[in-house]
């Protein structure tokens, strides 16, 4: 009894970690997104206005 309750408190902390560790994972590839398309934006060139006849 005892060692069953043990073994499911480890596998709930494991599982909080994990996720903890993924939503950290994911805050850190968006932020490298954000980086490079703020990069991308500044080494385009604006398009030139389109002129009409």
């Amino acid at each position: 009894m005892a060692q069953d309750r043990t073994v499911a408190a480890l596998a709930a902390q494991m599982r909080r970690d994990a996720l903890v560790m993924t939503y950290a994972d994911g805050f850190w590839f968006v932020g490298v997104g954000l980086a490079l398309s703020l990069a991308l934006i500044l080494f385009l060139r604006w398009a030139p206005a389109a002129t009409t006849a």
